[in-house]
């Protein structure tokens, strides 16, 4: 983001992928989703203002941003419609959109009831991604796939898809890159579920520690989780502070209401736990 800002807007212009990819950024930084839809509709604006580029997929390589943005609002049919448009329209060669149209239209599918479709979409897309050495979208879409079978009470397999997540966002000397953030932090809601705390709060840090490098939105998962493990403990200090720092990341990523409301479920039911104290009133508020 910090480099595109460095080039004069008539550059970024005259080049409208550029002006596309800014607009994923915006997506990843937790910018407002109308501020998103104005740069993809500049994006391709500029497209037909410059026939002479190779922009005439332009709208095309849109559609899969505006199907996460859809998802994130709720809209899930439209979703789809927008992921088979991009499929259907995005050369095969754009291993990367192409990959994020399909990881779309998996998690519409199961939010359809059409599980298995999802479930056989998810894990095509994780092949095709290690393929084209697409590390970024392969994790995450290992972490979805774990978080599934996590909700299924499937923790063991849960565990060793966040693990083969986790080897493949680490570098040849060992170095674990930003993404890997995702499966430590999935790791630890295993670890916690199994009662070894100790070991859930360092998957935790390590995760929170890893993402907010990257996308300080993706850490809200490893506060939620840590909130949880300290109030398991009875260290509700602890516990309050890592509830404090996710309702400030909930409330600084204004692209959906879905992780606000995530985090005002867990401050109810932390007041429902409270309420041989008499937060009771609080909890129902």
């Amino acid at each position: 983001l910090a480099w595109l800002e460095q080039l004069p807007e008539s550059t970024i212009l005259h080049h409208p992928t550029l002006c596309l990819y800014q607009a994923w950024i915006m997506l990843m930084a937790g910018n407002p989703w109308t501020l998103i839809e104005s740069r993809l509709e500049t994006a391709i604006h500029a497209a037909e203002s410059f026939p002479s580029q190779t922009t005439a997929s332009v709208p095309a390589k849109a559609a899969p941003l505006l199907s996460f943005i859809a998802l994130y609002r709720g809209e899930v049919e439209e979703a789809a419609v927008l992921s088979e448009r991009a499929l259907a329209e995005i050369p095969p060669e754009d291993t990367f959109l192409r990959s994020l149209a399909a990881w779309s239209l998996g998690i519409s599918q199961l939010a359809t009831g059409h599980t298995a479709d999802g479930k056989a979409l998810l894990e095509e897309v994780t092949r095709a991604s290690r393929q084209a050495g697409n590390i970024l979208v392969a994790a995450l879409v290992l972490c979805h796939q774990a978080e599934m079978a996590w909700r299924e009470g499937k923790l063991h397999r849960a565990q060793q898809l966040y693990k083969q997540a986790l080897d493949l966002a680490t570098d040849a000397d060992g170095q674990r890159l930003p993404i890997a953030g995702n499966a430590l932090m999935g790791l630890g809601e295993i670890y916690r579920e199994w009662n070894t705390l100790d070991v859930a709060e360092d998957a935790f840090k390590e995760g929170i520690a890893l993402t907010e490098r990257w996308s300080e939105v993706s850490a809200l998962d490893g506060y939620i989780g840590l909130t949880q493990l300290h109030y398991e403990r009875g260290d509700t200090e602890s516990a309050e502070a890592s509830l404090r720092r996710a309702e400030t990341i909930a409330e600084h990523f204004d692209t959906t209401d879905i992780d606000d409301l995530l985090v005002a479920l867990l401050r109810a039911r932390i007041n429902v736990h409270r309420a041989a104290a008499g937060d009771l009133a609080s909890a129902a508020a």
